[in-house]
This record gives C-alpha cells, structure tokens and sequence, in this order.
C-alpha cells in the first residue's frame, strides 16, 4: 500500500512539474514576442503569428488578419521601434490535451497606461 501511494505521489508531482514546465515555456514565449516588438525583431515578431491568425488590438476597431497586422505596423518595425509591452500579470490555462493554451494579461505600456491582452496558443 505504501508503494502505491508512494507511485501516486510521484504521478501526481511529475504531472505538476509538467504542467509548470509548459507555463513556464509559454511564459517565457511569450515575453520574447513582447520584447521582439520593442526591438523591432520583425520575423521575432511576426514569425509567431500563424498566417490564419486574428490580432486584436488596443482599441476597440483594431482586428486584423496577419497580412493586414502587418501592413499596419511594417512602417514602426522599420523605423526601428514598434510597441513596448511588458506583462505585469498574466494567466495561463491549458486544454486537457496540452495542446492548447490561453494566455491573458494585463500589460504596461508605458506611453498609454495598462491594457489588457489575450491570445491562443497551439502546439
């Protein structure tokens, strides 16, 4: 009996170290895209967008397809200097399968306060 739950214990860690592994990948994920816009890192950037993918700005008109993203923010990239976005809070959720994460965070801007930010991430 002792083996047993010696064996769920260790499952049940291994399961949580896991998981904390995969929050901490999407984690760090995540900050480099932040840090690629700062950057103006255009492929950092926009190489993590999928070509289906939907960008939902800061304000209320902002939704565009990947092409049209682009073609929006292609002149700050170029002029050396997109957005700087650092997360100050930021939740991560996984499907059952792993495969499939939402992030959602409150992020400073410095030049228009907090905004809020989400995204979808798959595997």
């Amino acid at each position: 009996m002792k083996k047993l739950a010696f064996l769920l214990a260790f499952m049940l860690c291994f399961s949580i170290a896991k998981a904390q592994k995969a929050e901490q990948q999407i984690d760090k994920l995540m900050t480099s895209w932040h840090q690629a816009a700062a950057k103006a890192d255009f492929n950092g950037y926009f190489g993590l967008l999928h070509d289906k993918s939907i960008y939902m700005g800061t304000d209320a008109t902002e939704r565009w397809t990947k092409s049209e993203f682009i073609n929006f923010a292609k002149p700050y990239f170029d002029r050396g200097r997109a957005w700087d976005f650092t997360a100050v809070d930021r939740h991560i959720s996984f499907s059952k399968d792993g495969n499939t994460a939402w992030v959602d965070e409150i992020l400073d801007t410095k030049n228009m306060s907090l905004c809020r930010g989400s995204g979808v991430l798959i595997k």
